[in-house]
């Protein structure tokens, strides 16, 4: 919508980001998440970690890698972070282990601050 703030089409793309990641169209989901990212001035901890989740599922593991630092960046001790990383490099060793640290149901609120 031309008539929308850049604060209002990063709130609009990442309500349907998580919609995305909840239907499990991680690939959907990773790409309106980074659009609403590019838009916001300052992504949290947070959204980095939401952005790596959907990126992991959708089996974009490098990009997924990249967004899971800048959410450990910006908050060292983010547990679901954390966690993600230590499945990460477990998955490494064992690549049929099974993703724990978010399912679709569990995929995040739509509430952030863009």
């Amino acid at each position: 919508c031309p008539q929308a703030t850049r604060a209002q089409k990063a709130k609009a793309l990442w309500s349907l980001g998580v919609a995305y990641g909840r239907a499990g169209r991680w690939n959907d989901s990773s790409t309106a998440l980074a659009e609403a990212m590019n838009l916001s001035h300052r992504p949290t901890a947070d959204d980095w970690y939401r952005l790596a989740n959907a990126r992991y599922r959708a089996g974009m593991i490098p990009q997924s890698n990249e967004a899971l630092s800048q959410a450990l960046k910006l908050n060292p001790k983010h547990p679901r972070a954390i966690q993600m990383a230590q499945h990460i490099q477990g998955t490494r060793s064992q690549p049929s282990s099974t993703i724990r640290f978010a399912s679709n149901s569990e995929f995040p609120s739509a509430e952030r601050n863009p």
